[in-house]
């Protein structure tokens, strides 16, 4: 199957705080941790690739068709979540340096191609997202 389009769709989460770390204080309590899902579309068939890092372990999952949907729906009415649609055109262009430990920030920003180097909080990539584009949803 080939894909609908050549632009892809990624759904970034930013989730309450989840659990007490000592860097917290750095961070505004609804926005302590992101991650990202890529949503794939072959025919009429839509594929959910939820991906996220939690202490340098990459958690992926992946969720399809009306199941997908669904579960998705679901993630996207949980109170303690903020979601921001964010719309790229495939470059292959996925060039990524990062002079910092991968945390969930680094991460996302290397899935969705950025590389602005002063986003350190989900904070900080929320408010860059809505500046280029990004859709609350």
């Amino acid at each position: 199957m080939e894909l609908i389009d050549d632009i892809q769709y990624f759904y970034i989460f930013f989730h309450n705080k989840i659990e007490t770390k000592w860097w917290n204080i750095f961070l505004d309590e609804n926005f302590c941790h992101c991650s990202v899902v890529e949503k794939k579309t072959y025919g009429n068939i839509n594929v959910y690739i939820e991906m996220a890092n939690f202490d340098n372990l990459i958690k992926s999952d992946v969720y399809f068709g009306e199941w997908g949907d669904e579960i998705f729906t679901k993630i996207l009415k949980l109170k303690n979540v903020t979601c921001l649609e964010y719309k790229i055109k495939i470059t292959g262009n996925k060039k990524f340096i990062s002079f910092f430990k991968i945390n969930c920030v680094t991460f996302v920003k290397k899935v969705i191609e950025i590389n602005n180097y002063f986003v350190f909080t989900p904070k900080q990539l929320y408010n860059y997202l809505l500046k280029t584009g990004a859709r609350k949803i």
